[in-house]
């Protein structure tokens, strides 16, 4: 199960337009995420939106009870 701070990072994310996400389980060992900007905000650089799935991706990988 996806921790539920998870969501909320993706959702802090979305609430100052960095981008709208939609995440699902895919497997075992991952996770799929499907992002799309909004049109009315101004441009994301790719290498921005990479580093939000790498920051929100990285919770789903913490050991229970480890770290924040």
């Amino acid at each position: 199960m996806i921790p539920d701070r998870f969501y909320r990072r993706w959702e802090v994310a979305a609430m100052f337009g960095v981008a709208d996400v939609t995440v699902s389980r895919w497997s075992r060992e991952g996770y799929l995420a499907r992002i799309s900007v909004p049109g009315s905000r101004p441009r994301i650089p790719g290498s921005a939106i990479i580093a939000l799935i790498r920051w929100c991706i990285g919770e789903t990988y913490e050991l229970p009870g480890g770290g924040q």
